[in-house]
Order: C-alpha cells, then sequence, then structure tokens
C-alpha cells in the first residue's frame, strides 16, 4: 500500500504540481488548502506525512504545528514544512518539532529524498 501523504498549502497551482510529481513517483496524496481544513484531513486521511506550507489562512502554520505535536494521535506524523517567505523561521519551527525545512522553490528531487528518508524511518 503506497504511502499517503498531506499536501497543506494555500495555493492550488503549487499544490496541484506539488501533488502531481508525489502521484507520480508512487504516493497517494490528499490537500488542504487552509489551517483548519488541514487538521481535518490528518484526523480524516490519517496521513503518513505532511508537507506543510508556513503561510496559510484559518489557522497559521506555528498554530498548525502546535495542534500537530501537542496530540497524542498525531504527533508521530512527519512534518515537512515549507515556505518561500519566512526562511528565517527555519529554527524556530525545527524547534517546534517540524523534521525538516524547505525554502520555495526547492528541487523535487531533494524533496523526495527526504520523504524516502523519513517514511523508511
Amino acid at each position: 500500500m503506497p504511502h499517503k501523504i498531506l499536501v497543506a498549502d494555500d495555493d492550488l497551482a503549487y499544490s496541484e504540481l506539488l501533488s502531481g510529481h508525489l502521484k507520480d513517483n508512487g504516493f497517494t496524496v490528499v490537500t488542504a488548502a487552509s489551517g483548519v481544513e488541514t487538521v481535518k484531513r490528518i484526523r480524516s486521511d490519517q496521513p503518513d506525512l505532511i508537507i506543510l506550507d508556513l503561510k496559510m489562512p484559518l489557522g497559521g502554520a506555528v498554530s498548525i504545528l502546535t495542534t500537530i505535536k501537542q496530540d497524542r494521535e498525531m504527533r508521530s506524523i512527519p512534518v515537512i514544512a515549507c515556505t518561500g517567505t519566512w526562511p528565517e523561521k527555519e529554527k524556530i519551527i525545527r524547534e517546534m518539532g517540524a523534521d525538516h525545512f524547505f525554502k520555495k522553490p526547492f528541487d523535487f528531487n531533494e524533496l523526495l529524498s527526504v520523504i524516502n528518508k523519513i517514511l523508511k524511518g
């Protein structure tokens, strides 16, 4: 059974592009476009990994990441944080529990390598 990845990003074009690349590489993908929707999708779809944009409406990434890492059912899900506007937040986001951080735009092959490394444990 393929690993399921949640792509949480309010940029629909970017989310579709990233989802397509992930699907082409054998992953099942679900998406969310806001903070509230992200938490709902985590609970309903139980992804194996989350790719979380740091700047989203209706619950920013800091709030979402805090919710994920404080919830006993969600805290074990790895989170890859990414942003095009807040690279200075990397240290804070990692301290909050993100497993990896990418500044947009990033190389998809590098992301794929990190995803595979995280999912293999």
